[in-house]
């Protein structure tokens, strides 16, 4: 895993969507002043992206993306000081 600070950038070749999502799971750990990025951040970073294809593909296959989003930000909430 990657540090949530100063961690260096995503590598070339990465999709936007993927770089985006890497940008906003670092700074979604920051946030919970965590000292890496976890396996709940990168999923909730996509999640929360509704441009993005994976996210897309996901609600056309009728998966209901709605119950997992509450349960990271709750669990995001929790560890909030």
């Amino acid at each position: 895993m990657r540090p949530a600070a100063g961690a260096p950038a995503p590598q070339p070749g990465w999709s936007p969507a993927a770089a985006a999502a890497v940008r906003r799971a670092r700074h979604r750990a920051r946030r919970q002043q965590a000292p890496c990025v976890t396996g709940r951040d990168v999923p909730a970073a996509l999640i929360d992206d509704d441009g993005c294809r994976a996210v897309y593909v996901l609600r056309r296959a009728g998966v209901a993306l709605d119950e997992p989003t509450e349960r990271l930000r709750a669990a995001e909430d929790a560890v909030r000081p």
